[in-house]
């Protein structure tokens, strides 16, 4: 299906970026696909939506934010009844990639989920290139717009990269509920075929998805042995490790002390 390309000079003519604020009523709305010839950052504020991206139909959730590049295929829907409030910037990719280079920083994920600590500063930032472009916008609203954005997207050991559709089920793998159902739960969330799913999860993270969900079931642990009292063997179960003695040896083996170790080593580093 052929799609229209819309045009940063269409849209922007002459001005370094484009800001706007889309809320929708509980009424719905819908953004029809399309792609672009420039790039586009937005900040989910409120409410709930789908974004069917390249093929995929994932959730709009507030503190997503979403960083688009012009090979990206996209539109949005906030069903009747779902009210959906987004800021969306957009730029020429070029002004992008210089920057980036200059900064010496990697191209940001498609998605990247701030918590509220982080959030409030990434949410000013749009707020000011709101104000910015309801003004007259220079170059340099821009960069202080990509400076704050670049520093609130934080490197993560186990970062959730690849598809966006891989990144958003990992995010929601991360909670006690889902990690507890384990591998179908994570089939669940990607809604592709297991075998889809086996090649992607190889590509992006080098392991199988049995062992990208333990080793999201261990990230947990380690979170738990450290701010909680609780007995290892609850924390295992907590996890979703039903045998507990294969708990153990996975975590030696990933961590490379035991539970009871970590938590020692864990409580001398923030109370010596």
């Amino acid at each position: 299906m052929n799609i229209p390309t819309l045009k940063y000079a269409g849209i922007a003519p002459g001005l370094p970026f484009h800001a706007a604020l889309v809320a929708s009523d509980h009424t719905g709305f819908t953004i029809r696909p399309h792609d672009h010839d420039f790039a586009e950052i937005m900040l989910v504020l409120d409410g709930s939506g789908i974004h069917d991206l390249n093929g995929h139909r994932l959730p709009l959730e507030p503190g997503q934010m979403w960083t688009l590049v012009p090979t990206d295929a996209h539109s949005i829907y906030a069903n009747p009844g779902r009210s959906l409030t987004y800021v969306n910037i957009a730029y020429p990719v070029e002004t992008w990639d210089k920057f980036i280079a200059l900064a010496g920083i990697q191209q940001p994920p498609t998605l990247t989920t701030f918590d509220p600590s982080s959030l409030t500063g990434v949410l000013r930032a749009f707020q000011d290139a709101l104000a910015a472009f309801a003004a007259q916008p220079s170059d340099l609203d821009l960069l202080e717009f990509f400076v704050v954005v670049g520093r609130g997207i934080k490197p993560q050991v186990h970062a959730d990269v690849g598809p966006a559709w891989l990144q958003i089920a990992t995010q929601r793998m991360r909670q006690e509920a889902n990690l507890m159902v384990g591998l179908p739960r994570l089939l669940e969330f990607c809604s592709v075929s297991p075998a889809h799913l086996s090649r992607v999860v190889r590509q992006v993270h080098g392991v199988t998805p049995t062992h990208l969900v333990n080793r999201l079931r261990l990230d947990y642990a380690k979170a738990l042995l450290a701010v909680t009292l609780e007995d290892a063997d609850l924390i295992a179960y907590r996890c979703g490790f039903n045998n507990v003695p294969y708990f153990y040896r996975l975590f030696r083996k990933s961590v490379g002390v035991t539970p009871r170790e970590y938590r020692r080593s864990i409580r001398r580093q923030v109370a010596p």
